[in-house]
């Protein structure tokens, strides 16, 4: 008789645990499903660039398989922010962004890893010697494999989490050189063991790691400045000048005067070549007035359109809601689409060869100023694609607050239009010549420069001899 009581009891408290899991699991499928509406419905009602490089059907099916996800099973906070990447990515939109405030909570054991190895070119290298247990690292050894997957393999998946404009793929390198286990986290969220496969004094090693035990410390690294002045070098002998905008780039009288004044200095020196370094240029204001120096005939810049971003129907969601494009909406309200800059005119010419050289973190304004002198300046691209697009770009907007899950989606409001060749076929701004990037971890940067250089010598003496009369 006891034992029947005590089996009572003990299925009584059974069925009550799965119950209470149960109740708890589909809570939290409904909190998903509650910001994958506001999502949804947010996006399509804000975000003016949905559409640049997918078609109705796409960002249908984008959504769609997001919400079956969703739906699927109660997913951890990991889980949730790589399918929200996923789509993210997606959309092909580099100003479109999602972040988190514990996100480097979320992924702190596989951080370890990225202060561990370097990726480039479809290749992981140890940054430093390092040893442990189960671990013997130097510098640039070589990760073949995580989890018996090729780096490749691994590779393309972990582009399918990272935004740019359109297809292009160099920005996603960029964005996996000192991040590849940042990424690797949500292509394999919630591991807490990794298994390596490498080289080592020429031989190949396997380790499995436990993430939570790996005793290597993260260090914490002071974020670089960047180079908020122009600046420039004037190299006589080789009559050429090489200008190295600000970053970000900005736009107001002093930098405009100092503007002009390097390009009247250049021209009273007779200098014939101007190279322009926008390498890691990741935008920042329109820089009308270099182009004014620099185009050949009066163009307009780009056409502009907006979208009001503060009657949508989740504002209360919205963070930072004193951000300049929210209020100008609030009190506006929608602007005339296809509102037109102000036609640039040439003025005070540099009447050189232009060179501009570029890299996969040349976006947003250096791209599409890169795009403006390909097309109007007749300037020779150099370099890599750009990571920021041709034809088009985003900017302004909200950021986004999911009410649970607490991720932050970046919302651009304003769409342009360049005003450059429809016929263009790239994404990005494509270069009349690729540099290899030098995948050792103590790479040279100048090496692009110097080559580049030599490059230029080389064109101006073909170009003479083609110039040369025939006798």
């Amino acid at each position: 008789m006891y034992r029947n009581i005590l089996t009572l009891i003990f299925y009584h408290l059974f069925f009550l645990t799965y119950s209470q899991e149960n109740i708890h699991t589909n809570k939290r499928i409904v909190k998903q499903r509650e910001d994958f509406n506001i999502f949804k419905a947010t996006l399509k009602e804000c975000h003016i660039g949905l559409y640049n490089y997918n078609d109705t059907t796409s960002i249908n099916l984008l959504f769609k398989k997001l919400e079956n996800n969703i739906n699927e099973r109660a997913l951890s906070p990991i889980e949730l922010f790589a399918h929200y990447s996923d789509f993210i990515s997606n959309i092909k939109c580099i100003h479109t962004q999602i972040g988190h405030k514990q996100f480097i909570k979320m992924i702190k054991d596989y951080d370890k890893l990225n202060e561990l190895f370097q990726y480039c070119d479809n290749q992981l290298f140890s940054k430093n010697s390092y040893s442990s247990e189960n671990l013997k690292l130097e510098e640039n050894d070589k990760l073949l494999e995580i989890n018996d997957e090729p780096i490749l393999k691994i590779k393309d998946s972990l582009f399918n989490f990272i935004s740019s404009d359109g297809n292009n793929l160099t920005f996603k390198e960029k964005r996996l050189k000192n991040n590849f286990f940042k990424f690797y986290s949500l292509y394999a969220p919630d591991e807490t063991t990794i298994k390596l496969k490498y080289t080592h004094k020429n031989d190949t090693l396997q380790s499995t790691l436990n993430l939570e035990k790996l005793s290597y410390k993260v260090k914490s690294t002071k974020s670089q400045k960047n180079q908020d002045k122009l600046s420039y070098t004037i190299n006589t002998d080789r009559n050429t000048a090489i200008l190295t905008l600000p970053k970000p780039l900005p736009n107001n009288k002093k930098y405009e005067k100092e503007l002009t004044n390097f390009i009247l200095k250049i021209n009273s020196l007779n200098i014939e070549t101007l190279v322009i370094d926008l390498r890691d240029n990741l935008g920042g204001r329109d820089q009308t007035r270099l182009l004014e120096h620099l185009i050949k005939e009066p163009i307009t810049y780009s056409t502009i359109e907006y979208r009001q971003i503060h009657k949508t129907k989740y504002k209360k969601h919205f963070t930072k809601k004193l951000r300049l494009q929210y209020l100008v909406s609030s009190l506006i309200g929608r602007f005339v689409n296809n509102h037109p800059e102000k036609t640039l005119e040439p003025k005070e010419q540099f009447v050189g060869k232009v060179y501009v050289i570029i890299n996969g973190y040349t976006v947003s304004a250096a791209s599409n100023l890169a795009s403006t002198l390909k097309e109007f300046a007749n300037a020779k691209i150099v370099g890599e694609e750009s990571g920021g697009g041709y034809k088009l770009w985003n900017s302004g907007g909200v950021i986004l607050k999911l009410p649970n899950s607490k991720i932050l989606i970046r919302i651009p409001n304003i769409k342009g239009t360049n005003t450059v060749n429809t016929n263009y076929q790239c994404d990005g701004v494509s270069p009349i010549i690729n540099f290899d990037e030098d995948c050792s971890v103590k790479n040279n940067t100048s090496n692009t420069l110097d080559f580049l250089l030599d490059y230029i010598i080389k064109q101006e003496v073909n170009d003479n001899r083609k110039e040369m009369p025939k006798h």
